[in-house]
């Protein structure tokens, strides 16, 4: 086979894998897009956004302007549009939009032009590049829909060393869909895929390494400021039917379902309250989770260059990972409530109905982005451990008086009641190791503090937990 601009590492990587999995059927199972255009919209019940509405709608507007960091987007699509910079370009032009040239990826030279996928390109480059206007934006073009042709391209997309991977559509759920070969997803990168369109779940949102984005309907006030938002009755959701519970949903949400729940966060998607998007000579309104997707990878690659700016770690989507974006947002709405969300309580999607705090159509919510950047980008959490006693969470938020990361843990018994609180702070070196210094507040017994003067980043969390053991093991034996 012959590759177009990749390089000798690139297509290193496509003809192992090819190699790798040439006894699968891959190739027979087809991902759809989760575009959803009607030019036939009726005017009299719908309304179309353009990029100064949504940012006033959602608070976009009142962010600090020209971050300078180097964030990076990848967005793995299939097939191929010539006309995509073009595109890209008005639409800039029309919203008052720095231009950029878009790092077009093309796997395969004569992938050609589909259409339906060719909108959904310009759809999640020009709103990914609407939400963070100063993002690198690299466009991975897979040589066609099939799962084999698209899991090359999130490799390929890894290979770009991206902050974030956009992925605007989906498959059902099938049988080898925890399976190995499936396993594409580097733990450093925050993967971001929509729910889907047709009410069901789909993968690769309902893996646990991805962040699932559902869709919402949108409404303003005569001012364009925002007043409600519901369920797009269309937006995919339920209940995975093979990916188990991850734990940032087993220990934040009171359920008792043995699986994965989607979504996890929402965004504008119905295509009645949806976005204008410039295609092919026309700019009229899409809507779908596809829209859903690339606004909130936008919204994450903003939070993501705030911490980069505060020589923060970047957030990921790796549920082991005290910097994953799940282990963030769940926790924080298990400890503090949802107030970074909008909470969507109006609507059903099937027989899943919205309502107060986390449910299945919206997840925790949309965000409410002045707060919702501000927490992301100052603040990581993990849950550390279960125990027999009750659960761990462990919290910490950058100090930028003090330039130390201050920490919280709650140790909690049947998920409610307090037992302890250890608080602490994280103080960087100029080696790049960490001055540790964590203490009980309310234990009964007397426990001396932990305190690591030079320990690594990558040990701070065993470290923390097992220091917690020792600290519970002893207060409750007092």
């Amino acid at each position: 086979m012959s590759y177009s601009n990749l390089t000798i590492e690139q297509q290193n990587l496509i003809e192992k894998f090819k190699k790798e999995h040439e006894n699968t059927e891959l190739s027979d199972i087809i991902i759809n897009k989760d575009t959803f255009i009607d030019t036939n919209i009726n005017p009299n019940i719908s309304v179309g956004y353009n990029v100064s509405q949504i940012y006033k709608a959602y608070g976009y507007d009142q962010l600090p302007k020209n971050i300078s960091t180097n964030v990076h987007i990848a967005i793995v699509i299939a097939y191929h549009y010539p006309n995509l910079q073009y595109d890209f370009n008005k639409f800039c032009q029309l919203n008052n939009l720095p231009l950029t040239t878009l790092n077009i990826v093309k796997i395969n030279p004569n992938t050609r032009q589909v259409s339906g996928w060719d909108a959904e390109i310009c759809l999640d480059t020009q709103w990914a590049h609407a939400i963070c206007p100063y993002a690198k934006i690299s466009v991975v073009e897979a040589a066609s829909a099939s799962l084999t042709d698209l899991l090359i391209a999130i490799q390929v997309a890894n290979s770009l060393s991206p902050h974030i991977i956009s992925m605007s559509w989906g498959g059902s759920e099938f049988s080898q869909v925890t399976s190995p070969f499936l396993n594409v997803f580097n733990s450093n990168i925050l993967y971001i895929a929509s729910s889907g369109d047709t009410a069901t779940v789909e993968w690769p949102a309902s893996n646990p390494n991805v962040l699932c984005v559902g869709g919402t309907s949108l409404y303003v006030n005569s001012s364009g400021n925002y007043q409600q938002e519901t369920t797009w009755n269309y937006s995919g959701c339920g209940y995975s039917r093979y990916f188990p519970i991850p734990s940032y949903q087993q220990k934040n949400l009171k359920t008792t379902s043995k699986y994965r729940a989607t979504v996890d966060i929402s965004s504008v998607g119905n295509p009645y309250t949806g976005c204008y998007v410039y295609f092919n000579g026309k700019y009229n309104v899409y809507g779908g989770t596809s829209l859903s997707a690339p606004i909130i990878a936008g919204t994450m690659a903003i939070a993501i260059a705030q911490r980069l700016n505060a020589k923060l770690p970047a957030l990921n989507s790796n549920p082991s990972s005290p910097y994953g974006v799940q282990n963030i947002l769940y926790n924080y709405y298990k400890t503090s409530g949802g107030s970074i969300f909008n909470d969507i309580t109006v609507g059903n999607v099937g027989s899943n109905v919205a309502q107060i705090g986390y449910d299945i159509p919206t997840g925790l919510g949309s965000p409410r982005v002045p707060i919702f950047i501000s927490y992301l980008s100052s603040s990581s959490g993990a849950l550390i451990s279960r125990y027999e006693y009750g659960l761990v969470t462990y919290i910490d938020h950058h100090n930028s008086v003090e330039n130390t990361r201050d920490i919280q843990i709650h140790v909690s018994h049947n998920d409610h009641d307090e037992l302890l609180r250890i608080i602490g702070f994280l103080e960087k070196n100029k080696d790049e190791t960490f001055h540790l210094h964590i203490e009980p507040k309310n234990a009964s017994t007397l426990t001396n503090p932990l305190i690591e003067k030079n320990i690594n980043e990558n040990d701070i969390p065993n470290r923390i937990s097992k220091y917690v053991e020792e600290i519970t093991s002893k207060h409750f034996q007092s």
